[in-house]
């Protein structure tokens, strides 16, 4: 990936709004580390910033900085629901038999040949992902998925169950025939709930153009809005 200042959606009371790029970690290992948005994004800025969440490195989308490490514990809660809210658009394998659904499956660890990983289980915790099919064709659909829940990978884990894992999915189910450049996942919309201090926050990012041809390859129509 081609080394470029961050796209910034929104600076506004301290918070940093960016449209992260597929194919970059949100974060390094360390804080030196170039191969990162955070890194980039200090470097543009020259000063520090802080993560308030994180997102998969092939996922593109909305996410979250903070100019002072004091505003990220404030600003998870504000991303809380019900009035706070993630909200992402995933294009995914398979044709549903519902129109909208909500997967309240608990997600938590188990042991496998490979170690531990996520998945669905009964010993897990309490999560739920609302899912409405906004587009679907004969082998593919895109859909809206909320988070009601913030479990690591959830949107991921909940659409492999029910039978829709996400295009380039490869962790959560098994891989496609021919593989895709990257996981079809996108944080659309980020809801920031309002305080006495502060307005509710909404903001959005578009669909890429990656993901714009995926759908158009896939006879998919994309959302005028969220």
């Amino acid at each position: 990936m081609e080394a470029g200042p961050p796209v910034v959606l929104l600076e506004q009371d301290g918070l940093i709004v960016v449209d992260k790029p597929a194919g970059l970690p949100s974060t390094g290992r360390t804080l030196e580390d170039p191969g990162c948005l955070q890194w980039r994004l200090e470097q543009a800025r020259g000063r520090p910033v802080w993560a308030i969440h994180q997102l998969d490195a092939e996922t593109s989308g909305v996410i979250l900085f903070a100019a002072r490490k004091s505003l990220v514990e404030p600003t998870v809660r504000r991303m809380r629901p019900p009035l706070g809210r993630k909200i992402y658009l995933a294009v995914c394998r398979g044709t549903p038999d519902f129109t909208a659904r909500s997967i309240r499956e608990p997600i938590g660890r188990r042991e496998t040949a490979r170690g531990s990983e996520l998945s669905v289980s009964s010993r897990g915790r309490p999560s739920r992902t609302d899912v409405r099919v906004i587009a679907s064709s004969r082998d593919a659909c895109l859909v809206r998925a909320s988070l009601a829940t913030g479990r690591t990978h959830q949107v991921r884990i909940h659409l492999a169950h029910v039978g829709l894992p996400v295009v380039g999915e490869t962790r959560y189910a098994p891989p496609p025939a021919t593989p895709d450049s990257r996981l079809a996942l996108h944080s659309w919309t980020i809801a920031l709930a309002p305080t006495p201090e502060r307005p509710r926050l909404v903001v959005t990012s578009p669909p890429p153009g990656d993901l714009v041809r995926l759908c158009a390859r896939l006879g998919l129509d994309l959302p005028a809005s969220r």
